[in-house]
């Protein structure tokens, strides 16, 4: 029933929340954090079989992972707000094109919802929980040795050398310590969590900032009601390309060693080489990386003209 998956789909997003494995747009998400979460998912790991059905629901049907990007870049950020009100529980009722979403977004194993499976919550249930479950619900002895008044039980100090007795361990002391480890691990998990999300909110470029737009070799970050020139795109704030997608402007610095390790696109003739992987910020075509031929044949011609 999609009303379980609904459930399924919202527990999973709240265990991988507190053990720190999303990505840090998703712990506090933001309409401007979804935004680039979702065009860094259709730049990087498209899954057409998995999400193409999800994609039309919000943007129609295209051919490919760079169209939908596309019209991804351009939509408006307030589209985002209801599915980041399903991640935060504060919708009883979201419309299904929003779970679908948060089930793309978090990578939900079982995507997309086929009508008739039965879907269950011990599916996405955390492991941890489980292994706390099975021990608080073991049953007989409570491995508390009981004495008949005559022969009790020494304590470790009364014990002889030679005296075999053992002391076992109260159980309830035992699952305290169990939840003491379990707490522990999560508290670690929660913290460096947050370390990682305040290392990047605390830098310069980027407080206060949700948005980005090309500025001839690299990306610059701005506020999203800063009004741009009508020739000049406005996307939502990427960290990975802010800090490592540069445009390689002396051609000729490129040398052999750089094979397989950056990027480029040929266009009517020209080539623009880049130091990450992408999509081009003015053609919008996805980047290709380096190969020797293409180091032959463009760049090391260069180098001899010297």
């Amino acid at each position: 029933m999609f009303s379980t998956y609904k459930q399924v789909v919202l527990q999973t997003y709240l265990r991988k929340k507190a053990a720190g494995s999303l990505s840090f747009r998703l712990l506090e998400p933001t309409p401007a954090g979804i935004k680039e979460e979702l065009t860094q998912y259709l730049n990087e790991r498209f899954d057409p079989k998995k999400d193409e059905q999800t994609l039309e629901l919000f943007f129609g049907h295209h051919e490919s992972a760079a169209a939908y990007a596309k019209v991804v870049r351009r939509v408006e950020i307030d589209k985002f707000r209801p599915v980041i009100k399903f991640l935060k529980g504060l919708t009883d009722n979201p419309d299904d094109k929003q779970v679908h979403l948060a089930a793309l977004l978090i990578d939900f194993r079982e995507r997309p919802y086929e009508f008739g499976k039965e879907y269950s919550l011990e599916e996405e249930n955390d492991p941890i929980a489980e292994n706390e479950e099975n021990i608080e619900s073991k049953d007989g002895d409570p491995e508390v040795e009981e004495t008949d008044g005559k022969n009790p039980v020494k304590e470790p100090e009364e014990m002889g050398e030679n005296e075999d007795i053992k002391v076992r361990r109260p159980f309830f002391l035992k699952t305290i310590n169990k939840k003491k480890s379990v707490f522990t691990l999560l508290l670690v998990l929660l913290f460096g969590s947050l370390g990682f999300v305040v290392s990047h909110l605390t830098d310069d470029k980027i407080t206060g900032k949700q948005c980005m737009y090309w500025k001839g070799d690299h990306y610059e970050a701005i506020e999203c009601d800063i009004k741009l020139a009508a020739d000049i795109d406005k996307i939502a704030l990427d960290t990975f390309l802010l800090k490592n997608f540069k445009k390689i402007t002396r051609v000729d610095t490129i040398t052999e060693r750089s094979i397989g390790k950056i990027w480029y696109l040929k266009h009517q003739k020209s080539f623009d080489f880049f130091t990450a992987k992408g999509v081009h910020p003015i053609h919008k075509r996805k980047l290709s990386r380096l190969s020797k031929i293409i180091y032959d044949n463009e760049i090391k011609p260069l180098k001899t003209a010297e």
